[in-house]
């Protein structure tokens, strides 16, 4: 459930809940914290000069195989007299480990989550001390009382809230020229490619992500379309190899030709372990997907860039 009922003093009136709504990311990529927001409404004890304090509060996350420890930011609490309604979040910082355990877990979909949170709580009751302003509070006791919570972090909001926050949406694509000439068309087909990368790259979904770059890196030997005469069977290097030297070797030098071959053909490659599903179903992650995609972007846009200049040539 997303909530549970806090028991204190024997008496079970205190409602905990996940204010998912709040739920978000922080720190960024070098130091991600999942912050679970939650509402509490306290009751008063239901015996005459009884009340009591909340210390303080931690807590342990269980999504899939990870497990972390918290703190608790809820402020010293005394209940007496009258209903305390408070907020307060769970703080849970996450290695790189952890994150790919749970993004292994939600394979692109929802988070389902267990929270419990651990309280100090202590008990205090009224003595008659002679004081002029009457009886005063005196503790009694401690305990400890604890509640568990499950609950599930929509797809949208650990995307859009708890991913940004750690910096996984902020990558950066560069912006590709489209020729105006050499089939636009499919030039701008590559750079949807990349686009359906990068969506798959925010669900986790890294498979997807490297087959997407693989397209757009063919998009260029289908723009400029070499001529493989007296090539048998040629591969994916050949071609382009074939693409760079007849078609943009007065935009490109030699030394760049060779390295722009080099990167394409490495990362052409990479990708067709997925292709050929000779590494697994989890065989790439993050790491690999981004490198992968920032890659494919730089290559598009050089090649874009170097295609607008050889149309402005042949006017």
């Amino acid at each position: 459930m997303s909530f549970d009922v806090l028991q204190v003093g024997g008496e079970a009136k205190n409602k905990v809940v996940v204010a998912l709504e709040h739920l978000t990311g922080i720190g960024g990529p070098a130091h991600p914290v999942l912050s679970i927001p939650f509402k509490t409404a306290l009751r008063p004890l239901g015996k005459t000069g009884a009340s009591y304090t909340i210390l303080s509060a931690d807590g342990s996350l269980y999504i899939g195989a990870a497990a972390v420890e918290g703190h608790c930011d809820l402020r010293v609490t005394n209940v007496r007299a009258h209903d305390y309604e408070t907020e307060f979040s769970a703080h849970f910082p996450l290695d790189r480990l952890e994150l790919e355990q749970i993004e292994k877990v939600r394979a692109g979909g929802d988070v389902k989550a267990r929270c419990d949170l651990r309280f100090t709580v202590a008990l205090s009751h009224d003595l008659d001390i002679g004081k002029p302003e009457g009886p005063q509070p005196f503790v009694t006791s401690y305990e400890s009382a604890f509640v568990q919570l499950e609950f599930t972090i929509p797809h949208s909001t650990w995307t859009n809230r708890v991913l940004a926050g750690f910096g996984h949406g902020r990558i950066q694509l560069l912006e590709v020229p489209v020729p105006a000439k050499h089939a636009p068309e499919v030039f701008a087909g590559a750079v949807a490619e990349l686009a359906q990368a990068r969506a798959y790259y925010l669900d986790a979904d890294y498979e997807k992500v490297m087959s997407h770059c693989r397209k757009s890196l063919e998009s260029i030997l289908i723009v400029l379309k070499p001529d493989l005469s007296g090539l048998d069977k040629p591969g994916f290097g050949q071609k382009l190899a074939r693409t760079l030297e007849q078609h943009l070797s007065q935009q490109l030098s030699e030394s760049k030709r060779a390295s722009m071959h080099g990167t394409a053909t490495a990362i052409w490659n990479l990708t067709s372990i997925s292709t050929h599903h000779l590494g697994g179903p989890e065989y790439f992650d993050r790491a690999d997907a981004e490198a992968t995609m920032l890659h494919c972007s730089a290559l598009l846009a050089h090649v874009g860039h170097a295609i607008r200049r050889k149309e402005d040539s042949e006017k």
